[in-house]
């Protein structure tokens, strides 16, 4: 997988619409990718730190490690603006890389403020 953040503001459109517009495009795979912060992924984390489970807790640690929507406040913000290429991979060349690249310059040309 490779991804790309959009600058706030920068574009006319929010980050779902230019990832469906940079697919559209023609770059295969491409989408947002909020659910990496799905409630049930937290319950499982969290439930694992509290149950001292490595790598969830790494004793020793200094502090209690703690997995809710308060702590992942960093990574919410990022989210709203990636747009993630899920079928980038090895058989991928640098011409297919160029030409990912030239549909999202489209899009972004297309959409800027």
């Amino acid at each position: 997988m490779a991804g790309f953040s959009l600058e706030p503001g920068a574009f006319r459109c929010n980050t779902e619409e230019f990832a469906q517009q940079v697919s559209e495009a023609g770059l295969t795979g491409a989408g947002i990718a909020n659910y990496y912060l799905m409630p049930d992924a937290l319950t499982f984390l969290e439930e694992n730190a509290r149950a001292k489970r490595y790598p969830y807790s790494m004793p020793p640690a200094s502090r209690e490690y703690r997995y809710d929507e308060s702590v992942c406040t960093t990574a919410r913000e990022y989210l709203t603006r990636f747009v993630r290429w899920s079928t980038f991979c090895e058989k991928y060349t640098p011409e297919h890389c160029a030409m990912a690249a030239q549909f999202v310059q489209q899009v972004a040309d297309k959409n800027r403020c």
